[in-house]
């Protein structure tokens, strides 16, 4: 019984088949598709690796360039808060100044190595 109905369902159907030709033709635009956007993806991600490298070459110079002058930044925190603070909060910064001049020298390194990666990553377009 189910069987049955299920037979004359099915019996008048008749789906449309397109020719070949066309098959192959939308196979090969959909291929050609894909292979665009691989070929994207592949200079995507060279164009963030090279951004990232140079972004880190970058922060990394400039880490260098301010620890160089580390004890010159400690000795202006020093002097400026024994001149003019005599508060018990200053007093600690006056003691702590090498390690707030190297959270300083981090945080800028870090804002100079996210700014050059994002000036690297707007220069190299992706459609070269």
């Amino acid at each position: 019984m189910e069987e049955e109905r299920l037979k004359q369902i099915f019996g008048n159907f008749n789906p449309d088949m397109s020719p070949d030709y066309v098959f192959i033709n939308r196979l090969k635009n959909n291929l050609e598709t894909v292979e665009m956007i691989r070929n994207k993806n592949v200079r995507l991600k060279a164009r963030c690796r090279r951004a990232v490298i140079v972004a880190s070459l970058v922060g990394i110079g400039v880490g260098l360039l301010l620890a160089m002058i580390l004890p010159t930044i400690a000795a202006a925190i020093m002097d400026y808060t024994r001149s003019v603070f005599n508060d018990t909060f200053f007093n600690v910064i006056h003691e702590n100044s090498i390690l707030l001049a190297g959270i300083g020298i981090a945080a800028v390194s870090m804002v100079v190595s996210l700014s050059v990666y994002e000036l690297t990553m707007s220069w190299h377009k992706i459609d070269r």
